[in-house]
């Protein structure tokens, strides 16, 4: 399978031009086909002019075509030229200088954190010490005595008795110096719920800039040759 160069295609166009011109009864011409202000496309760099006569320009160089619409003002006109292939975001978002206060409050216990408090405690140190132990035995009633023995002042006896009773003094151990040491930590305190706090203070206005890069809107695309009869 060949392909037609330029001056095949010359000539190609020109034989269909004498075949359409030799059908008078028909009554159809290519000046009929491609009036004055018709666009011709193709993928052939050939000016048309060379094909169909008359004078052609190139036309939409680097742009897509798209239909008239008189209902839009973008598209109410032929040959109307608009749009962009990126477009830029940049915009900004003005705060006005403002303040927020909230009110005191204090924090019931349902409203307090779940925490602990550490415990180190360590004591003074003791002193030396004792105690004295007395012990007094009273002894049952007797007829006789003999020996030493202690008398209560106070005692009383029955005739033909008396009570006789002995004193035992003596200390315990004494306690040396010695300190006592306790550490650790507390059980979880507080309602552990949640709260908030309420922002104070001023702002200052603020600029977000973050969409300022263009961003591209191409849209999908084939590119071919377009012409316009200008004559």
């Amino acid at each position: 399978m060949g392909f037609l160069d330029d001056a095949g295609v010359e000539r190609l166009w020109q034989k269909m031009k004498a075949y359409v011109a030799s059908k008078t009864g028909s009554n159809l011409t290519f000046d009929k086909v491609y009036p004055v202000g018709s666009i011709y496309m193709s993928v052939n760099n050939v000016n048309p002019g060379t094909l169909f006569g008359g004078t052609w320009i190139a036309w939409g160089g680097g742009r897509v075509p798209i239909g008239v619409d008189t209902s839009d003002t973008d598209f109410q006109t032929a040959e109307k030229i608009g749009g962009a292939k990126t477009v830029n975001l940049a915009h900004s978002h003005t705060v006005n200088s403002h303040s927020h206060t909230t009110s005191g409050h204090t924090l019931t216990v349902n409203e307090i954190p779940s925490h602990r408090h550490s415990v180190d405690i360590t004591s003074g140190n003791g002193g030396a010490h004792s105690h004295v132990l007395v012990v007094k035995a009273l002894l049952s009633s007797i007829t006789h005595h003999h020996g030493e023995g202690a008398y209560p002042s106070a005692a009383s006896s029955t005739a033909g008795s008396y009570v006789d009773a002995q004193t035992v003094a003596g200390a315990v151990n004494t306690a040396p110096n010695h300190t006592h040491s306790v550490s650790g930590n507390t059980g979880n305190l507080g309602g552990g719920n949640s709260h908030s706090h309420g922002d104070t203070g001023k702002s200052s206005p603020a600029t977000d800039s973050k969409l300022s890069a263009s961003q591209s809107i191409m849209q999908p695309y084939i590119t071919c040759y377009m012409w316009k009869r200008t004559a």
